[in-house]
């Protein structure tokens, strides 16, 4: 199945960078404390992959596409609407920014 490429070529462009967080890798989880609002966050091993993938380098159309690589039993459009989902959400707590 292909996904709709309209509803997320825009943020499929987008280059996300990691801003300056303290990090750490806590067991199966990741602990995280956001720039912009000071927020103590608990990611799971999903939300901790896709936050180490925001290197400054990589679209969002390439962490899709790694994710899709390594989760291929899963839905492209699962994994689209769940990366797209943890990318705002990372983005609102001020852990990433974009590349202007």
């Amino acid at each position: 199945m292909r996904i709709h490429k309209s509803l997320y070529d825009v943020i499929f462009q987008r280059i996300p960078y990691t801003t300056s967080v303290k990090f750490r890798k806590d067991g199966d989880f990741f602990l995280g404390v956001g720039a912009s609002k000071g927020d103590i966050l608990s990611l799971n091993a999903l939300a901790g992959k896709i936050y180490l993938f925001c290197d400054g380098d990589k679209t969002v159309g390439c962490i899709y596409n790694e994710l899709k690589n390594q989760y291929n039993e899963t839905d492209e459009n699962d994994i689209a609407y769940d990366l797209c989902r943890c990318i705002s959400d990372l983005d609102r707590k001020g852990m990433i920014a974009f590349v202007t």
